[in-house]
């Protein structure tokens, strides 16, 4: 069969739903948590000895994909028992994270609240911070809160004395609600070794409590530490690398991990290296396993916590060590659990699909007829608004791999992963919502090889869009190899009109 024969044999479905459409992740109101014997904070610390992070987002982070539950299910099935999610920088409602919490909690998994602390200085951090604890001060032991990520980063504290006051200061606000969830607490800077060791003491962290005790006493609290060496191996410095260009990079990584341990023995307290991880498509495979395994290994034999770095982000993610297509990296995953995970439930591999953030990752062909508008009727509170003026107007909106990371310039910009694939047998969903002002308008959807104007694989048949809001939903099969980079292009027509479109979503089903 020819490449353009299979592609014309495509199974395509539409349908129409009328349904309230809501924002992903969004509560309304709290959300029912399973009620659960408690099982004591060495459960909860056993767990985070076998975690990974969950770099997704919740609102408008445009180069993360959307919080679903799919994505803890494919965790679980990997065989970790602990996640940890990244709240952001601005938390005006707590509840926004709460059914990601739940379904955490009904899956029987530890999860770290991990907040970066926002831009509006310590009152803003102490007052979100209030309104976090009281939001989950009955929620059961697994939730675990992490208070302050990366300070330099983050926040921008570069004052690392700064950083205790902000600890004294907002550790006994959350104990006055949450007098025995577990804290993790890290180290200024971008939460190092040196520095956490340094000054996560009684020395630094001077706080008491109303019962006069303070953080010597408290059992509860553990050490947080990231463990990213050789800077040149975990973290990219814009080029290709060799392990044998780091003839020591097996002490680097002992001699940080004897100092959590000689931290925690001292000081009584658990510690969790919170992250850790390496580039994954900068570095020869088989050294990325050897690091990954040694790494592994040697925080294991010191009985340390362990949350690897990372699981969602994007699949264009360099650390992620997940594909919405291909799942789990199985020899990673052998190394960090031991699992071979089955394939990986259906999960949206576009990012900023419900145009939260503009229409950043979306390139317009005509940005005067393309903009964002807010409370349109659609899903959440942003939409897409698409004004076809006169006979026959068009405009279109695509996403591709389009976009390198700051740190992937350079010779880095040929080691990417592509955002958007497609897989020899499986079925894709591609839904969206839509209403027109009036009747007439169009949209067609079009699957094209990426990057550029390459070959058009497939045209969806014209979606004539109702004037009421509703979800339409289109399949296709993909019967020819692989395809390792995929560009998504919406077509919108119609004569002097105006189309809402929003909640966009590219999901597949593996038939293997």
């Amino acid at each position: 069969m020819t490449r353009s024969a299979a592609y014309r044999r495509v199974a395509v479905i539409l349908l129409l739903v009328v349904a309230p459409l809501l924002l992903p992740g969004v509560c309304q109101g709290q959300p029912a948590v399973k009620p659960a014997q408690p099982r004591g904070p060495a459960w909860v610390i056993e767990r985070l000895k076998n975690g990974i992070n969950t770099d997704f987002t919740f609102t408008n982070f445009p180069d993360k994909v959307l919080y679903e539950p799919a994505y803890f299910d494919a965790v679980v099935a990997a065989g970790f028992q602990s996640v940890r999610i990244f709240a952001g920088y601005d938390v005006e409602n707590p509840g926004i994270h709460a059914q990601a919490i739940k379904d955490a909690i009904d899956r029987d998994l530890v999860i770290v609240f991990l907040y970066f602390g926002n831009k509006t200085g310590k009152d803003g951090f102490l007052n979100s911070w209030r309104a976090i604890a009281e939001y989950y001060r009955d929620y059961p032991e697994n939730l675990v809160f992490e208070i302050l990520n990366e300070p330099a980063f983050g926040p921008g504290i570069k004052d690392n004395d700064v950083v205790s006051d902000w600890y004294n200061s907002v550790i006994p606000e959350i104990r006055k609600t949450n007098p025995t969830r577990i804290l993790l607490l890290g180290g200024p800077h971008f939460n190092e070794i040196e520095l956490g060791v340094k000054y996560l003491t009684s020395e630094h962290l001077t706080y008491k409590l109303e019962d006069g005790t303070g953080f010597a006493d408290d059992k509860n609290i553990l050490g947080a530490f990231h463990h990213y060496v050789p800077g040149g191996v975990a973290v990219p410095q814009g080029k290709y690398v060799r392990l044998r260009n780091f003839p020591n990079w097996k002490t680097e990584i002992t001699q940080g991990l004897d100092q959590v341990v000689n931290w925690s023995e001292k000081h009584h307290k658990p510690a969790i290296i919170t992250e850790w991880g390496a580039f994954t498509c900068t570095i020869d495979r088989a050294e990325l396993l050897e690091y990954t395994r040694f790494m592994s290994s040697e925080i294991r034999k010191r009985d340390i916590g362990s949350m690897y770095y990372t699981a969602f982000f994007s699949n264009e993610w360099v650390w992620s060590i997940f594909d919405s297509e291909w799942g789990w990296d199985p020899d990673l995953l052998d190394i960090l659990t031991g699992v071979k995970a089955p394939p990986p439930p259906p999960t949206n591999a576009l990012v900023n699909p419900e145009f939260n953030a503009a229409v950043n990752r979306w390139s317009v062909s005509d940005p005067a007829r393309v903009a964002v508008v807010w409370n349109a009727g659609l899903s959440g509170k942003s939409a897409l608004k698409v004004t076809l003026p006169g006979d026959s107007a068009q405009a279109a909106i695509h996403q591709e791999s389009n976009y390198l990371y700051p740190f992937q310039q350079g010779t880095l910009k040929n080691y990417r992963k592509p955002l958007l694939h497609l897989r020899k047998g499986n079925t894709y969903k591609l839904t969206f919502c839509a209403r027109a002002e009036k009747p007439g308008a169009v949209i067609k959807a079009r699957f094209e090889e990426a990057p550029g104007n390459g070959l058009a694989l497939w045209t969806s048949d014209p979606v004539t869009v109702d004037t009421e809001n509703r979800e339409y939903v289109l399949a296709y099969t993909h019967e020819c190899d692989d395809l390792r980079d995929l560009r998504l292009t919406f077509l919108f027509e119609g004569s002097n009109n105006t189309v809402y479109f929003d909640k966009v979503a590219l999901r597949s089903t593996r038939n293997d």
